[in-house]
């Protein structure tokens, strides 16, 4: 019994040294796999800290790449504008080779030329007042700075719309038996008759017309007598100055119809006796009527709203006549 107890004391001991044994071995084991874990661990951090530097390095290299783009395209630019640019100089440098530079008169020219466009252009008719083609340009209004226009309503308007400079004696209803007694000349605050206004002023050119108010005349020949000691008044009075005196203009088509005397054939009549008193007088007869009136004589319906009076447009016609008809 005493071997058997020393040989299960010894066999423990042994069994304990294995177990020790294989303890130690399975730590040493664990460390290593614990150690291995570890060490892999590091290396999934480093690679993720080597990836995000090798990004950055990219981002980087990326930003530069396209710094050089943008500065190499700037500098294309820059590039290509300094040759534009050059051959600007260039075609100007050949221009100024080859057109002469204007002398000084050439230059005062230019710009005469220029006035006379802008002068022509500010003198067109607006559509919307425009006129026949046979009408001329308008002409220097210079020659009706020392005239004086004579007449009635009708004158009035004339001198109210057509854009004439110059004196006018007009009064609505004057005929003539009273456009030598009636005081209806302005001056200082009095009114005068004609003859006391001639006797104030002098006048270089003087315009008549009457006889629209007259057309219910019985006698014909009284009318004619009146107005040749109306010229012959004027003629005294103003011995230095150009008389014209002007034709009744003739009414519109529908005005004719209406059946009174205010018609055309009795403006006919009337105009032949003053076309002979003009001749026997020695002074000028003008007739404006081809210019305000249509192929068969009557005057043009738009020019009047009651078949007798111009509106401006045709009182604007009617003057640049008298501007192609002058002395």
């Amino acid at each position: 019994m005493t071997v058997n107890n020393s040989n299960f004391k010894k066999n423990h001991i042994m069994i304990k040294r294995i177990l020790i044994i294989i303890l130690i071995i399975s730590m040493s084991i664990s460390g290593i796999f614990l150690t291995g874990c570890n060490n892999s661990g590091k290396d999934v951090k480093t690679k993720d800290i080597k990836l995000k530097n090798e990004n950055s390095v990219i981002d980087n290299e990326t930003k530069k790449d396209n710094k050089k783009d943008v500065s190499k395209e700037n500098s294309e630019t820059k590039n290509k504008n300094s040759k534009y640019d050059n051959i600007k100089d260039d075609y100007n440098i050949l221009a100024s080779s080859i057109i002469p530079k204007q002398s000084s008169n050439e230059n005062s020219k230019t710009n005469e030329n220029s006035k006379t466009n802008e002068n022509t252009k500010s003198n067109e008719i607006n559509e919307e007042e425009s006129v026949p083609a046979s009408v001329t340009p308008k002409e220097d209004d210079s020659y009706f700075d020392d005239a004086l226009f004579i007449g009635d309503s009708r004158m009035q308007g004339f001198m109210l719309y057509s854009g004439v400079s110059a004196t006018g004696y007009t009064e609505s209803g004057l005929d003539v038996n009273t456009v030598l007694t009636k005081a209806f000349v302005k001056n200082n605050g009095q009114r005068l008759t004609i003859p006391e206004a001639l006797q104030i002023s002098k006048f270089g050119k003087i315009y008549i017309k009457l006889g629209m108010n007259e057309l219910g005349w019985v006698y014909t020949d009284k009318f004619i007598d009146q107005y040749g000691k109306v010229i012959d008044k004027l003629k005294e009075l103003q011995p230095q100055a150009v008389i014209y005196v002007e034709a009744i203009l003739p009414v519109t088509a529908k005005k004719n119809d209406e059946g009174t005397y205010v018609n055309n054939n009795r403006i006919l009549e009337f105009n032949n006796l003053i076309a002979k008193m003009t001749e026997d007088k020695g002074v000028n007869y003008i007739d404006a009527s081809s210019a305000v009136t249509d192929d068969n004589g009557f005057l043009y319906e738009e020019a009047t709203t009651d078949g007798v009076h111009l509106n401006k447009k045709y009182c604007q016609l009617w003057f640049e006549y008298l501007k192609e008809h002058k002395q």
